[in-house]
């Protein structure tokens, strides 16, 4: 019942351990007064007292919160924080052709909550970690969509041969996102390259494919549309 809350609460892994360690904590507290004022205030020092703390000892044992948030933060520290320094778009060989792919480790999306979530429970967490936290909610969304787009993309490109017009009208469009494409190849997600972003300074460079893809996709709907009433 309790894992059920817990995901009803929308609480990451590590917050998960840390809040049922809290709430652990309190009921064992609780029957700690309990237990005083069964056997008295001196219940510690008497046989049933000590084996009463050794079953409190174990179960608190299973949690461990506080190792396993230490370890967590200095997981980040060392693996994590050179994670977007990597190109946006990377091609992968599975065999039988080159796929282009979203270089970002979806799996990173929950650093942001365990940092809030640990932040509101009280644990200190260095600045370093929180910049990293905040680096990683500004660019998943936008790696979210940008996969998206990739894919929308590519059946676009599969049904072209099939819309001779269409391909025609949209050729400098489809031959500029190629271009940035090529570029996000060897851009990093915390990079900018000036050349290409001109005039858009205040976009980063991620941003910027997803504008001109989602032009793209939006004009090949409309004119995919008009060809074929024509045909």
């Amino acid at each position: 019942i309790r894992d059920r809350v817990l995901q009803l609460r929308d609480l990451p892994p590590v917050a998960s351990v840390a809040t049922l360690s809290r709430i652990t904590e309190n009921h064992l507290q609780a029957l700690s007064q309990q237990i005083e004022i069964l056997i008295g205030p001196s219940w510690k020092d008497t046989p049933e007292g000590d084996s009463f703390l050794n079953k409190f000892d174990t179960i608190l044992s299973k949690f461990n919160a506080d190792n396993v948030s230490s370890e967590y933060l200095n997981n980040i520290l060392r693996n994590k924080t050179a994670a977007l320094d990597v190109p946006i778009l990377k091609v992968l060989y599975n065999g039988e052709k080159y796929e282009l792919f979203v270089n970002f480790d979806f799996s990173l999306g929950t650093i942001f909550k365990e940092i809030r979530n640990l932040i509101y429970m009280g644990y200190d967490i260095p600045n370093d970690i929180s910049k990293i936290a905040r680096k990683y909610r500004a660019f998943y969304p936008s790696a979210v969509l940008l996969l998206e787009q990739i894919q929308t993309f590519m059946s676009v490109m599969r049904e072209l041969p099939k819309r001779p017009h269409t391909g025609i009208i949209l050729k400098s469009q489809i031959d500029s996102i190629w271009t940035l494409l090529l570029e996000a190849m060897n851009t990093s997600w915390i990079s900018m390259p000036k050349d290409i972003t001109e005039g858009l300074k205040n976009d980063t460079f991620s941003s910027i494919i997803e504008k001109r893809l989602a032009k793209v996709l939006e004009d090949f709907a409309k004119l995919q549309r008009i060809e074929e009433r024509l045909v």
